[in-house]
């Protein structure tokens, strides 16, 4: 036991333990100084940098320009009598992101040849979207009035009796009657004579069916009429239209399905 006791006490230990406490200060120190100056843990200095980076995303353009056909009120459909002039309106395209955009227009019609026609309008935007719209041009085939077969002056028999006309048509069909012209030969004699006179173009529609229908086809038969007047010279402000009381024709399908042309005169 003496021999161990005396081992620790040796004049080496006493020198380790001042060198390990001179080792410890220093530590302390440079740990101190490190911390002052920003470089312990924590510190300003050994933060690293954060660089922040901003990305634009831009939402994908899925929805299509809008294309307004030009003219109204019916810009779709266009109706020509063989013969007739046709200069297309054209379109207009509007894009949401892009704004106005540029409108190929496509199709062609022979205003010679009666038919259907189809102008087609096309447009694409910068996203690769495209729309398109198509405007119907219908040329008819319209009979021509001829010259009345009897002088004007002797159709009209009995003074004060203005003439008038009922035109039937066939079911689901508004392509004029093949009589059309003896049957407006009075009618037409009296407006030729009497520039102050107007002719009062009234259609009936069928009460079975589609209602909606039936009153569109009533109104085309009375503008193929009106169109047939305004060839053979009355001028658009002497025809008017006149919705009748009984647009049905009481019921009777001939009479749903006539037009009446008949006289106004202005005193």
């Amino acid at each position: 036991m003496t021999d161990t006791n005396e081992a620790y006490s040796t004049p080496h230990w006493a020198g380790f333990q001042r060198l390990w406490r001179s080792v410890a200060i220093i530590l302390f120190i440079l740990l101190l100084l490190m911390w002052l100056l920003g470089y312990g843990p924590g510190g300003k200095s050994c933060q690293v940098p954060v660089k922040t980076v901003e990305k634009i995303v831009t939402a994908p353009d899925w929805i299509a320009p809008a294309i307004t056909l030009n003219t109204s009120p019916d810009a779709s459909v266009v109706r020509l009598t063989v013969g007739d002039d046709y200069v297309d309106a054209g379109a207009a395209a509007v894009d949401n992101i892009d704004g106005e955009v540029t409108v190929t227009t496509s199709g062609m019609v022979d205003t010679n040849t009666p038919g259907e026609y189809k102008i087609t309008y096309t447009v694409t935007d910068a996203a690769g979207n495209t729309a398109t719209k198509t405007r119907t041009v219908v040329v008819e085939n319209i009979a021509k009035v001829a010259e009345p077969a009897v002088p004007p002056e002797t159709l009209v028999t009995e003074p004060g009796i203005l003439p008038e006309a009922r035109l039937y048509f066939d079911l689901d069909s508004d392509e004029l009657p093949v009589d059309i012209n003896l049957t407006l030969s009075a009618v037409i004699s009296y407006l030729r004579l009497n520039s102050n006179a107007t002719a009062v173009v009234s259609g009936y529609h069928d009460p079975s069916g589609n209602y909606a229908y039936n009153q569109d086809l009533a109104k085309r038969r009375a503008q193929r009429v009106s169109k047939l007047l305004q060839e053979i010279g009355v001028s658009t402000d002497r025809i008017v239209f006149v919705k009748p009381v009984e647009t049905t024709g009481s019921n009777v399908p001939e009479e749903a399905r006539r037009v009446d042309v008949s006289i106004r005169r202005q005193e």
